[in-house]
């Protein structure tokens, strides 16, 4: 029981990663357009702030996906039923983000 409940939460844990990668390969892959495709305030806001070049978007998506991947060690760590169900929210959250990706 244990070894399942640690496998579904590294897996959860794994998409939320994945789909973040995911997520900046796309903006490198549609950097030339991505000014008309980022509808994130934040990101848009980044974006000019960078003269609308994608590196500071990229380091701020990477560093947040580093921090929350941390959070939900740490969270599994040391309360696991907390931890598993805010993976599997963030999951679910990321899953529709990926669809949005592919969808839109």
């Amino acid at each position: 029981m244990n070894l399942t409940k640690n496998l579904t939460f590294a897996g959860l844990w794994l998409l939320v990663i994945g789909v973040s990668v995911y997520d900046g390969y796309w903006v490198v892959a549609n950097r030339t357009k991505i000014n008309e495709f980022e509808r994130n305030p934040v990101g848009r806001q980044l974006l000019n702030w960078d003269g609308g070049d994608v590196r500071l978007l990229l380091a701020v998506k990477a560093l947040g996906t580093l921090l929350a991947a941390a959070v939900l060690l740490v969270l599994y760590w040391t309360w696991p039923r907390i931890g598993w169900i805010v993976c599997s929210v963030i999951a679910t959250l990321q899953f529709g983000l990926f669809l949005f990706l592919h969808l839109s």
